[in-house]
């Protein structure tokens, strides 16, 4: 299929809404791959793959994983969905060849400021301007989505500007989340701010997410009050998830897992871009007590950042290489920071991934197992999202 370009301007006016915030996208721009005789807007139609590789269990010398077991399947996608999982058929004419490359659950980028990027554009090195955060927003209004959930993201605080009744509006609209930002650093106030922010999400039914860049006293505080208000409100448990949260990069040991215990007790989640250098984030102490964590990159080819090319894959291989997960049963477990937490082994190598039933948002790689794709960041040559071929 025929590589598509598009421009910045034309993206983010396809793909934009009046508060940007955090998307949960499914998939992965990357290096155009082709299938023989078919194009892309299959949605709705039945199609059958032959040749595609799965994993199908884990391989021990003396209790310890050395090797991941693939075999080749046929996988027939129909209406959106998973419809079978066959034996291969390599003779089969009317399947469509997915060359023996690996099928993995559709990478998910769950933080992304659709206004702050340089997609499309010529790249150029981060500048950091005067104003911090503040100096970095411009408020741009946009007026389509794509397939993603969308937040309501005050940029400029609640209070700092009066964005209350714009944020009530919104509350109201089609989006997913009550979005938050420093309520210290920039409302100057913390109780009052979440408090709004929780009041506001129930009332219209809605997940929250706080934008929580602070790391001393203050960021310690908001965490701590967050974790109260959603245990006295139980409907947030599991909707409510804070960003970034670097102060828990700046808290000691037994700090985190006190924290860290409580998260998840209270049912909140940790979205991080898996920052490092001066902060290293703790991840294996938050997956310890079974904290939700998920991994974004702020936007595409962002502004927030130099590095990096926007493939949660790296971020997943970034994550592996800071906390040391380079066996192949640890590196195989790090595939879940880019999938969303879905992976095609359970722990003890049993398939749990793909199954007759599941939405058919799907990625081949060309990788011979997950341990690889992390350690090697292995080239994605093709993606299928909800049963269609987007290239």
């Amino acid at each position: 299929m025929k590589k598509t370009e598009i421009s910045r301007k034309e993206f983010i006016k396809m793909s934009g809404l009046g508060f940007t915030g955090m998307a949960f996208a499914p998939g992965l721009l990357g290096p155009a791959g082709t299938f023989a005789g078919t194009a892309a807007g299959s949605s709705g139609k039945s199609y059958l793959l032959k040749n595609v590789r799965l994993e199908t269990g884990f391989v021990y010398e003396e209790g310890e994983v050395v090797h991941t077991k693939t075999e080749l399947f046929c996988i027939e996608i129909k209406d959106g969905k998973i419809k079978s999982i066959s034996a291969n058929k390599p003779e089969s004419a009317n399947a469509i060849d997915a060359k023996g490359w690996l099928m993995l659950p559709a990478f998910r980028d769950m933080h992304i400021h659709l206004d702050k990027t340089f997609y499309g554009g010529p790249w150029q090195a981060t500048r950091r301007g005067q104003g911090g955060v503040k100096g970095m927003i411009a408020l741009e209004n946009k007026k389509d989505s794509f397939g993603a959930e969308l937040v309501v993201f005050p940029q400029h605080g609640v209070f700092y500007t009066d964005s209350v009744p714009w944020l009530k509006e919104a509350a109201k609209m089609d989006i997913d989340f009550i979005g938050g930002l420093d309520p210290y650093t920039i409302d100057g106030a913390i109780e009052k701010t979440i408090d709004f922010t929780v009041q506001l999400a129930l009332d219209n039914k809605k997940g929250i997410d706080i934008h929580l860049h602070e790391s001393g006293e203050s960021g310690l505080k908001t965490v701590e009050y967050l974790i109260k208000k959603v245990n006295e409100n139980p409907a947030l448990q599991h909707k409510t998830f804070l960003s970034h949260c670097f102060v828990l990069g700046r808290i000691d040991k037994v700090k985190q897992e006190q924290v860290a215990e409580q998260l998840a007790a209270a049912g909140i989640g940790i979205v991080s871009t898996i920052p490092f250098g001066g902060l290293i984030m703790p991840i294996p102490v938050l997956y310890k007590y079974n904290v939700n964590v998920m991994t974004g990159n702020d936007s595409i080819i962002d502004h927030w950042s130099t590095f990096g090319s926007g493939s949660v894959l790296e971020k997943a291989h970034t994550m592996a290489q800071l906390y040391g997960y380079s066996t192949e049963f640890l590196l195989s477990r790090s595939l879940k920071l880019a999938t969303g937490n879905i992976l095609p082994l359970d722990d003890k190598g049993v398939q749990q991934w793909p199954r007759a039933g599941d939405a058919a948002n799907l990625v081949l790689i060309d990788a011979s197992c997950s341990a690889e794709a992390v350690a090697r960041i292995s080239p994605v040559r093709s993606l299928i999202n909800k049963g269609q071929i987007v290239y």
